[in-house]
């Protein structure tokens, strides 16, 4: 896909590296998220 998109156009090449940081951006979150979960589960963990 990648390729195809820097082959057709610079501008599908732009909304491509959007989409890509977009992407990242959710993945990162989602990372976050499921860590401060984990971590509660440690406490939690820890606590009993």
């Amino acid at each position: 896909k990648f390729l195809l998109y820097v082959v057709d156009s610079d501008a599908q090449f732009v909304t491509w590296n959007n989409f890509a940081a977009c992407l990242t951006q959710t993945m990162s979150k989602k990372m976050k998220l499921l860590s401060k979960q984990s971590k509660k589960k440690e406490k939690k963990f820890h606590t009993i």
